[in-house]
């Protein structure tokens, strides 16, 4: 497994090897042990996994602020995402900062975004299937994403913070539609 550090502070990109044979091919998509070795300690204790089926589609940028802030592992099982992690970590030498990155289910790479980044996808293909570890359970436990009245959660254009660091958050959302098409 290949793990190389981003330009943002606490992002990693993470390549699991693939071992082929006549039948296919086997890897390992997951050591905590080896992902705690380069500062992404976090204990997943979730994998959800979405199906969406147009190319094009741009989920909303989400966050889960403290103390049910989500650091999140993610990567494309089928087809192909944008993805985009931005730093709100208050303090943070990188806050305010964006890093991306394609995955898809060819190149076999995962995006690690540590807690206090919010996470947003453009899908690059039809039939696109990610699969995101979490450090949470609520969104199982709560129905996905209809707590987010009972749970301080908030989605990225809606903070004016961001919107100021970079001049209309509409520039990130139109960077991942931009990609999606």
């Amino acid at each position: 497994m290949k793990i190389q550090t981003l330009a943002v502070e606490g992002v990693l990109l993470v390549e699991p090897k693939r071992v082929y044979c006549a039948g296919g091919f086997s890897c390992e998509s997951y050591n905590a042990e080896l992902l705690a070795k380069w500062g992404a300690g976090s204990v997943f204790v979730q994998e959800r996994t979405a199906l969406t089926a147009g190319s094009g589609t741009v989920t909303g940028l989400h966050y889960q602020r403290p103390p049910f802030a989500q650091a999140k592992l993610i990567r494309a099982v089928r087809g192909a995402v944008f993805a985009v992690a931005v730093d709100l970590r208050k303090g943070s030498a990188t806050f305010g900062q964006a890093i991306s990155a394609e995955l898809t289910a060819e190149n076999n790479l995962q995006l690690y975004a540590p807690d206090g980044f919010a996470f947003g996808h453009a899908t690059l293909r039809p039939l696109t299937e990610i699969q995101c570890k979490t450090v949470d359970e609520c969104l199982q436990l709560h129905g996905g994403y209809g707590y987010m009245n009972e749970y301080p959660i908030a989605r990225m254009y809606a903070d004016s913070r961001v919107q100021r660091i970079y001049g209309g958050t509409n520039e990130i959302m139109k960077l991942l539609i931009a990609r999606s098409l």
